[in-house]
């Protein structure tokens, strides 16, 4: 059984041959019912009995709309589709408002929460696309507030990366994030800064070096620094010093 002749099939329940659609009176029923708000409450019913598996919300709207079309004549254009999806979907839309108004999170966050909550995947995914559209959603903001937020927190670029890109930030974006930060030594200076313990023996050196490396610094770079350090401090870099590990 198609979606459409199920939709078709619950919105014509009660309905007789003497009642009148306009298609540019809204398609009044003989008592006054506006149709399209009667389609739209049945689809919300049917929707919700079915638990998204066997009637998804986008074919519900599409079936909606299809039979709207039908019984008035008259096609939605794409804001009147919109607003019908959104009425159908009403419930999973204030919920993803909901959501982002509590924290800023990814596409995938959103989505993951979501689903997590229950919801039909197709509406979820149609949810996050309505959030981008109105500037609610947008990942490449979302990426750069993130890599502030965590740099000014001490994290390197690795870690940095490595957490947005699990977040569902598109490599692309995380590049663009990262590029704005300060340069990772300025932020491996002041750690060292903060929390060195005398001279900068091999042991002191492992210890900078285990922290940095944990924070998502590159090895590479914290060894760079010390070196440096050591440099400015009028040491000289012994084999012990050279071999940061």
């Amino acid at each position: 059984m198609s979606v459409l002749y199920t939709v078709v099939s619950a919105v014509g329940e009660g309905q007789g041959e003497d009642e009148a659609f306009t298609p540019d009176g809204g398609g009044k029923e003989s008592g006054g019912v506006d149709i399209k708000t009667r389609l739209v409450i049945r689809c919300e019913e049917i929707g919700g009995k079915a638990g998204g598996e066997s009637y998804t919300y986008e074919l519900l709207t599409e079936a909606a709309a299809e039979y709207f079309a039908d019984i008035t004549g008259y096609t939605l254009n794409e804001q009147e589709y919109f607003g019908l999806m959104d009425t159908v979907a009403a419930r999973e839309l204030a919920f993803a408002v909901k959501s982002l108004a509590t924290r800023a999170m990814s596409r995938k966050m959103l989505i993951e929460r979501m689903l997590r909550k229950g919801y039909d995947e197709t509406v979820c995914e149609y949810a996050a696309d309505r959030m981008e559209k109105l500037r609610a959603l947008d990942d490449r903001d979302y990426a750069a507030l993130f890599a502030r937020d965590r740099a000014e927190r001490g994290w390197g670029e690795r870690r940095i990366r490595s957490e947005l890109l699990f977040r569902g930030i598109a490599r692309e974006y995380a590049d663009e994030a990262l590029e704005e930060l300060d340069s990772p030594e300025m932020k491996i200076r002041e750690f060292i800064r903060l929390k060195r313990r005398g001279e900068l023996d091999r042991k002191e050196i492992q210890r900078l070096t285990g922290g940095l490396m944990r924070r998502g610094f590159d090895y590479s770079e914290i060894r760079g620094v010390i070196n440096e350090i050591i440099r400015e401090d009028g040491g000289e870099l012994s084999p012990d010093a050279e071999d940061l590990g």
